[in-house]
């Protein structure tokens, strides 16, 4: 029996996702709730697959319900970089309007406009508040299930309108995704979870008979190659094994931005340049064989470790306009190290990630990502189970999901571990810090004794740790429950995040047992395997939920009584952590009651 073509197409991927996420007949749905669902669609199944990862809260606490003043949907700020989204739902077979590019090109103008400032209600006002123009880096992108040609689509090469801020050009990167190159990125996105590529041959750039040599080294332990290569043949890795090429990079592509424009550019016009003017790329295999003519390698499990945007930038050129092999395309210089385990010789292929990625802008937990104590948890989460579900501790934001695993990603169990030990708004403006293993930084408080980082997480520590994830992880969910349920526009905002719940909880806990005490307590239940009001442990949770969720609201009404009050920065005041310690000390609350004298 002939099989069909089952490569997903993202307008029938985004109609699933939409009734699914919003529970409707994608019929009974109108174009702002679609909009909506393909801005969450986008973050969700594509965006966190390939870039840094937005969680829920951050993509509720980020969107923007009335954005007619702006003309952006989403904006989010994390270590001085900035997301803005604007997503557009299409019909089929519709086209976007040049107004539309012309008006998302211009966002950055009005954010910086006095007017914008002065008359935005006050979420985007907030938002925006917090972005500083100067220094800032933006990532702009448009996406949308309609096409963009003609006049609009000449318009997204065209040099945007931005306010006359000293460099800001050089810090700004537009993105416009219509369907097709939507469906791409959903494409590239699942492709992740292929796993690591078998065996390929690399042959080197030139004529038959007239190929450049390999150059063998030897040092040490490792042998290394290095070749150069036609682009051809790494475009062609490339389209057969997609983001699978990348399973070991700290990053994978972060799109269109003004570099990798250049090297497309170049690559496309003036490839016989290319060679002189690109670093190349740096691989790892678990094998290596050299042919007997010195003209090409056979590799085992290549991994690209460094050069992610050079390969996706070169197949981005090869699509516009093809090469003609050999003199006429760019060569390219290609270093594969064989690491003979990647399992076995782990320490040594992170130093080799490491130095390979020191001169790139990534996020912190991506270098983080390999570190022996992230193995660790990958091994202890991925021994038990939860309720039924297998467990899977995600250190790379790019790793494939099992099916049917619950996912804890690295960056949410660092935020709820720090928010519940130590506060729950040192991280707020800098994720990195999370990831900063200084005296100063938050990495030995999660992930060690607060002084350094374990090797491997003492099993009392990881108890402790596990405990605080499935506490936070079901606070969370029903904070966003009753959220959803409130009426009162107060108590609606102090429930915004959960952190400062999960930072109250530990308050709770503490003045009912004791520093010591309340760890035991909470020990216990490292499988998360309780749920609310179910047996004593449901009831247990339910009356440590009540108390910390109180004692929030409690603290927020009375900040909002206080002349000068903003709602962002109390989320972020250090004064908030105090005023959070003084309502839960000043014992208004009963303490907890022991788990064994629970009805």
């Amino acid at each position: 029996m002939k099989t069909s073509d089952t490569k997903p197409a993202v307008r029938q991927a985004h109609r699933d996702y939409a009734q699914k996420t919003l529970g409707k007949e994608f019929g009974q749905l109108n174009d702002k709730q679609r909009s909506y669902a393909l801005l969450k669609f986008y973050i969700e199944e594509i965006h966190n697959r390939l870039r840094n990862y937005i969680s829920d809260e951050d993509l509720d606490e980020g969107f923007i319900d009335n954005s007619g003043d702006l003309g952006a949907d989403f904006i989010y700020r994390s270590d001085g970089a900035v997301i803005i989204i604007q997503s557009k739902y299409a019909k089929e077979n519709s086209t976007i309007d040049l107004k539309d590019v012309l008006h998302f090109q211009s966002v950055l103008k009005r954010i910086d406009s006095p007017a914008f400032r002065k008359h935005s209600n006050s979420k985007p006002r907030e938002l925006v508040s917090e972005i500083d123009l100067a220094n800032d880096t933006f990532t702009m992108r448009f996406v949308t299930l309609g096409r963009i040609e003609g006049q609009a689509n000449t318009q997204t090469e065209e040099a945007p309108d931005l306010p006359p801020v000293p460099n800001l050009g050089d810090r700004v990167t537009f993105e416009f995704l219509d369907e097709t190159q939507l469906t791409e990125e959903l494409r590239h996105a699942l492709s992740i979870e292929g796993g690591i590529p078998g065996e390929c041959e690399i042959v080197t750039f030139g004529t038959r008979g007239k190929r450049s040599d390999i150059t063998e080294i030897t040092i040490g332990e490792h042998r290394s190659c290095v070749l150069v290569v036609p682009a051809s043949q790494i475009v062609n890795l490339f389209k057969q094994h997609k983001e699978a090429l990348f399973t070991l990079n700290v990053r994978n592509y972060i799109g269109s931005t003004a570099t990798n424009r250049m090297i497309a550019d170049t690559a496309r016009t003036r490839p016989s340049d290319f060679f002189p003017l690109n670093n190349g790329i740096s691989c790892l295999a678990t094998k290596i064989d050299v042919g007997p003519k010195n003209d090409r390698v056979t590799a085992t499990g290549l991994q690209v470790i460094n050069g992610a945007q050079t390969v996706r930038s070169l197949v981005k050129a090869n699509a516009r306009s093809k090469w003609r092999p050999p003199d006429h395309e760019p060569a390219l210089l290609v270093r594969i190290t064989e690491v003979s385990g990647y399992g076995r010789e782990g320490k040594f292929r992170e130093d080799i990630i490491r130095a390979n990625n020191t001169q790139n802008v990534i996020k912190a937990s991506d270098f983080r990502s390999n570190d022996p104590i992230q193995n660790d948890l990958k091994k202890k989460f991925g021994t038990y189970n939860r309720l039924g579900k297998s467990v899977q501790y995600m250190p790379k934001r790019t790793e494939g999901k099992r099916p049917n695993a619950i996912v804890i990603r690295i960056e949410e169990f660092a935020k709820s571990i720090y928010s519940f030990l130590r506060d729950p708004i040192s991280f707020s403006g800098s994720t990195s810090f999370l990831f900063d293993d200084s005296p100063l930084g938050g990495y030995c408080v999660v992930f060690g004794d607060g002084k350094e980082v374990w090797l491997t997480m003492p099993e009392e520590e990881f108890r402790l740790r596990s405990s605080i994830w499935w506490l936070a992880v079901n606070f969370a969910e029903r904070l966003k429950e009753e959220r959803a349920e409130t009426t009162d526009a107060r108590d609606k905002a102090a429930q915004e995040r959960r952190w400062p719940l999960i930072f109250c909880s530990r308050l709770i806990l503490e003045r009912s047992f004791g520093a010591e005490g309340y760890q035991a307590e909470l020990r216990r239940f490292y499988k998360g395997d309780w749920r609310f009001n179910e047996g004593k442990p449901g009831k247990w949770f339910e009356q440590i939920y009540d108390k910390a969720k109180r004692s929030l609201l409690f603290a927020y009404a009375q900040a909002t009584q206080q002349s000068g009050f903003v709602h962002r920065n109390w989320m972020r005041d250090e004064k908030t952590v105090e005023s959070l310690k003084r309502v839960i000390l000043a014992g208004l609350l009963d303490p907890v009651k022991p788990l064994d004298q629970m009805d």
